[in-house]
């Protein structure tokens, strides 16, 4: 036994307990699953950024809402304020009226994969104007903000006629 080389050795004690390697069968049902695990954790992320998007896109949208509200009670510049809404934006202006090339208006953008949609608010277009003093608005209404490939992962937005917006 001691002539015999170390491969020979090992293959005889193999071949005894039966086993003779991994075959390509089992290399392939391996692969398949830990490629069904790892397309499912894919997916399972990917509805999970979504999620994590919309609700920055949510909290930005409704802070442009939060800060034309107070800065209109607050009469700030002697001036009212509002939001106007957009697919793509949500622009905060200065005045009864909104002028896209206005210099003063802040954009607050959504994401590329998001967007603004069913915008129905009292007397329809798209702008809020918020009333000086008490804060409330005339335009009062809902929209939402959605994914666009999924349209089932939206959040609705609530502006109130006392110029509270909630989800």
């Amino acid at each position: 036994m001691y002539n015999v080389p170390l491969m020979s050795r090992r293959r005889r004690f193999l071949t005894q307990k039966g086993e003779r390697g991994i075959t390509l069968l089992e290399i392939l049902v391996v692969t398949a699953i830990v490629l069904l695990l790892s397309s499912m954790a894919l997916a399972a992320f990917g509805t999970f950024r979504a999620r994590k998007t919309m609700d920055v896109t949510v909290e930005v949208v409704m802070t442009s809402f939060g800060r034309a509200r107070l800065d209109t009670i607050s009469s700030k510049d002697d001036q009212q304020y509002g939001v106007h809404l957009e697919s793509d934006k949500a622009v905060y202006f200065i005045g009864p009226t909104y002028s896209s090339g206005a210099p003063t208006n802040i954009v607050y953008a959504v994401d590329p994969v998001l967007e603004i949609a069913n915008v129905t608010l009292t007397g329809g277009g798209s702008e809020v104007l918020f009333n000086r003093l008490t804060g409330g608005t005339g335009q009062s209404g809902t929209f939402e903000i959605r994914l666009k490939g999924n349209t089932s992962i939206r959040t609705l937005i609530t502006v109130n006629g006392t110029g509270a917006v909630t989800l």
